[in-house]
């Protein structure tokens, strides 16, 4: 499934941008990229749904966290196993981490840490389900769907220095 409509907006105050793809007027996808994005949906036509994602995005990393993965606009993807990590990122606080095998004692899977690093770079939603917020053991940085460099600035922001 390809999106047919971009809103970008910018996130928080990290001169990064957050880019949704919309695919049926649901959000499938949130990018966040270095580089400005033109805005292709005008803001008027937004749902009232889609604009309560817009305005934590750009309240980042302040805006009050939520189990994102039950917001009826967030994708109907993930297995039952995906969804019950992405509910686990969401219980991460700004300015906090998780590793890997933390969350996979968390969920009641104390074996499964590499599934969950699996789980975890599936996320449709980042930074508002937070998977930048879980680092590998030792405090390493770990990997991140978006790059590793896009993963250093979120922590940073909240104040998080991993190990390299």
């Amino acid at each position: 499934m390809s999106a047919d409509r971009c809103i970008g907006t910018p996130l928080g105050d990290s001169n990064l941008w957050a880019k949704l793809d919309l695919v049926d007027g649901r959000i499938a996808t949130i990018r966040i990229e270095a580089t400005a994005c033109v805005t292709v949906v005008p803001r008027d036509e937004v749902t009232a749904d889609v604009e309560t994602i817009i305005d934590a995005l750009a309240g980042w990393p302040e805006a009050e966290s939520q189990e994102w993965v039950d917001h009826p606009l967030f994708p109907p993807v993930g297995s039952r196993f995906q969804r019950q990590v992405w509910r686990e990122l969401c219980r991460i606080p700004p300015g906090g981490y998780s590793t890997y095998g933390d969350i996979a004692r968390a969920i009641g899977r104390p074996r499964a840490a590499r599934a969950v690093g699996q789980a975890v770079g599936a996320n449709p939603w980042p930074p508002l389900v937070p998977c930048h917020r879980v680092l590998a053991a030792g405090k390493r940085l770990g990997g991140y769907a978006l790059g590793t460099g896009i993963k250093r600035r979120l922590l940073r922001i909240e104040g998080v220095e991993p190990v390299t």
